[in-house]
């Protein structure tokens, strides 16, 4: 990526974590609703707390990179 006069390289790596952290969650988020639909419980009950886990590390993450910038 090259860089143009003025950006800031902090702000453009929070707005790359962000995005990141965005495209990720929407990715878990479409994954669960899939989830939701299938008719093996036990299986999808797995599942979606192994989503929910990764979409707490992400949270924690996204949180520690934000409170890094301050």
């Amino acid at each position: 990526m090259s860089r143009t006069k003025g950006q800031d390289p902090v702000a453009l790596g929070c707005r790359y974590e962000q995005r990141r952290a965005t495209e990720i969650g929407h990715g878990l988020l479409w994954d669960a609703a899939g989830l939701l639909q299938v008719e093996d419980t036990r299986a999808a009950s797995t599942a979606l707390i192994a989503r929910e886990a990764l979409m707490l590390r992400l949270v924690d993450q996204a949180a520690k990179f934000n409170h890094g910038l301050r």
